[in-house]
């Protein structure tokens, strides 16, 4: 982080350097003593896992001249420790440099002791942590403001960016040439204190302990002006984390037009869904159905581990596309899906997943053989993602021996890990895309008023998301009442609700949310209105537009003979 300039004053620098530990120095634990060192402490006020706690850190700084104060640090927060920065509102820059940020952004306080060498003894300093509008790229940035008790020195003000680790996933905060003098006098920085909060003003929860029991620690390494260099550690225990909750579910989407008979290459979908407040996922292994597989000349074309790494993998080794949405963000993390040479010589390639946004990951899934072909994700960070998927493209990776179309379902299996230690295994029945669907109408009464019509959308082995009915020029779609009470929508487990049937001048449409293999749409009463006349015997067109739940549209243009 480059430090803010100080506004006015020459010993406002050591304010600077007293705020930018606190922001920087987010735990630390004790190392062996020498003239330059650390010691501390972090920890939660509450102790148990996932709990939306305070978090406490008090940090002492060893030495007693210039070369001796901290000049960079380096704070490796432990993986799950995570804030929402959607918690709050966001301060504006212009507020925070006017010491104007809302009091409902505030989301901790600071304290911090400096002295000035050969002066008096060290001062305390309090301030505030507020959650800061981001900068492109980032998940969070936060600023503090340091406000002394006495009108010598001035407020001091700065800015810290959150920095999510490849590593394990957790969070680093940095803060390099942290100030040892101040106008030509040398400084020190004795102490800091930092407390963030678990629940922010808005009474919305910010901070969350990791999901998982055990020890979880924080690492510290700084670098004194003197060059002499520290690291340290500080730990704490958590409990409790099997009463949390954890049941992920999985989606899968497998088919695309003409690719669903015996040798070919569909596309595939999975999605994986948890709720708010669960275990994080630690590990999600997926088997693929019987007779569907990997297609072996595919996963002989690989991305390198620097190509990957430096998001760089050539276009042939791009099998699909991922997406991850967290609570934690307004934008959804992207990108590419590329087959990745093993880390381990001699092994089956990997799965690479390189998704851009505030929260950048790389996650890389291991292909299986046993129990069956499949990938399994290990060691996932402990992040709330409510909605993970992947994408895989048509006539790339996936290849199929049997017919998708016809019975039997395909089946995957499943076995999810928790942070918490909590498992979940069992098999799920595909949603089949791409197939030929097909549609019958019946239209009776057709010289009333109110003509009755029926009409059947069946998926042909897909499964159904979306019908709409396109009228004839006779008839007209009947007045808000009416319609709701006459329109009727049935599925696979039958009557759907009013809400999943929409009516149009000319059109009804319906949205089956979970899905169906085949769809009834039944017009009575006075649904539907004859605006011309309509000869016994004649020949009426009703074109169909059915939409599967693979996104793949076909039209379709039954008849029915007026009777």
């Amino acid at each position: 982080m480059k430090p803010r300039q100080w506004r006015s004053g020459p010993r406002r620098r050591a304010w600077f350097a007293c705020a930018a530990v606190a922001l920087g120095c987010l735990a630390a634990a004790p190392s062996a003593q020498a003239a330059f060192g650390i010691s501390g402490i972090a920890a939660p006020s509450n102790p148990t896992s996932g709990a939306n706690s305070d978090f406490n850190i008090d940090i002492e700084f060893g030495g007693n001249t210039a070369p001796e104060s901290v000049k960079d640090l380096i704070v490796h927060l432990p993986p799950g420790l995570v804030g929402d920065p959607l918690a709050t509102p966001l301060c504006t820059v212009a507020q925070l440099n006017a010491d104007d940020c809302p009091d409902n952004t505030q989301v901790g306080t600071v304290s911090s002791n400096v002295s000035v060498i050969a002066g008096p003894v060290g001062q305390d300093v309090h301030g505030d942590l507020y959650n800061l509008v981001p900068q492109p790229g980032e998940p969070a940035r936060f600023g503090i403001v340091l406000r002394p008790l006495d009108d010598i020195l001035p407020k001091t003000i700065i800015q810290s960016a959150a920095r999510l680790r490849p590593t394990d996933f957790g969070l680093d905060s940095v803060v390099n040439n942290i100030p040892n003098s101040a106008g030509g006098a040398p400084i020190h920085i004795n102490s800091q204190s930092l407390t963030l909060f678990g629940e922010a003003p808005t009474g919305k929860a910010f901070l969350r302990n990791p999901t998982s029991c055990g020890t979880s620690t924080t690492g510290f390494d700084a670098t004194s002006h003197g060059g002499e260099s520290a690291s340290a550690q500080s730990t704490f225990t958590l409990s409790g984390c099997e009463n949390l909750p954890f049941s992920p579910s999985l989606t899968a989407i497998v088919g695309s037009p003409g690719q669903n008979g015996p040798a070919g290459k569909p596309g595939l979908t999975t999605v994986i869904e948890q709720d708010d407040g669960e275990a994080g996922l630690q590990r999600a292994q997926v088997i693929l159905p019987e007779l569907v597989s990997a297609d072996a000349a595919v996963l002989a074309t690989q991305c390198s581990t620097p190509q990957f790494q430096a998001s760089s993998c050539p276009p042939e080794t791009i099998v699909g596309e991922a997406r991850a949405e967290s609570p934690l963000q307004t934008v959804p993390l992207e990108g590419k899906v590329a087959i990745v040479e093993p880390l381990t010589p001699g092994g089956l390639p990997n799965l690479g997943v390189d998704l851009k946004g505030p929260l950048a990951i790389q996650l890389r899934g291991n292909f299986l053989l046993s129990p069956g072909p499949g990938n399994v994700f290990e060691g996932l960070p402990d992040i709330p993602i409510a909605r993970f998927t992947l994408t895989f493209t048509p006539n790339k990776l996936v290849q199929t021996a049997r017919d998708l179309c016809e019975p039997p379902t395909p089946t995957f299996q499943t076995d999810f890990l928790g942070h918490n230690g909590k498992t979940q295994v069992g098999p799920v029945e595909a949603q089949i895309a791409g197939c030929a669907p097909t549609a019958e109408v019946k239209l009776s009464k057709s010289r009333s008023k109110h003509p009755r019509m029926k009409a059947k959308v069946e998926g042909g082995g897909s499964t159904l998301r979306k019908v709409k009915v396109k009228l004839p020029r006779q008839l007209k779609v009947g007045k808000k009442k009416a319609f709701k009470r006459g329109a009727k929508a049935i599925g696979d487990e039958g009557s759907l609700g009013k809400s999943a049937l929409k009516r149009g001048a000319r059109s009804l449409k319906v949205n089956v949310e979970d899905g169906a293999q085949t769809l009834k749409v039944k017009a009575r009463k006075k649904a539907l209105r004859r605006v011309k006349k309509i000869k016994k015997g004649k020949s009426l067109g009703f074109p169909i537009t059915v939409e599967d739940t693979g996104g793949f549209k076909t039209k379709l243009a039954p008849r029915a003979e007026a009777r």
